[in-house]
């Protein structure tokens, strides 16, 4: 499965990420990485996406944001 996520946003205990499933590229889903907890909880899901495809990105997504690579530039990430 191909994802694109991006960083919309960002204050000192939440950093808000757009995402979008494939074929799409327009981000129009959105999660919530909360610092403190470290913890991803989904705000609203992407087109074309479900919840539990969605979930298999957190783990992908954690590596990024660990390495501090996550940018408002769109960054595609594949799984599987």
């Amino acid at each position: 499965m191909l994802w694109h996520v991006r960083l919309r946003s960002e204050n000192e205990t939440d950093i808000l990420i757009e995402y979008s499933h494939s074929p799409s590229d327009r981000c129009d889903g959105l999660l919530i990485y909360n610092k403190p907890s470290k913890s991803i909880t989904i705000e609203k899901i992407s087109d074309g996406a479900d919840e539990f495809g969605t979930r298999w990105l957190f783990g992908p997504l954690r590596q990024v944001l660990n390495n501090n690579d996550l940018t408002e530039k769109k960054r595609r990430i594949c799984i599987g």
